[in-house]
């Protein structure tokens, strides 16, 4: 279980970089526009994998 569960982890980490990363590529390129409507269409999304980051983090924490 505590394998799983940590590789669960690892995915939403490596999702929860990439998500900042382009948040991040968009931001120094000055698109404001796209960044605008890229934080939009992505705000439930982030606050899943935010979430879920911190629940499965959580978890190993305890149960390792």
């Amino acid at each position: 279980m505590y394998s799983q569960i940590l590789l669960a982890h690892r995915i939403i980490v490596s999702l929860f970089l990439l998500h900042y990363v382009i948040k991040l590529v968009l931001l120094l390129l000055d698109k404001e526009e796209a960044l605008t409507s890229y934080t939009k269409a992505t705000r439930i999304a982030e606050m899943i994998i935010s979430t879920a980051f911190l629940v499965s983090g959580g978890w190993l924490m305890l149960s390792g």
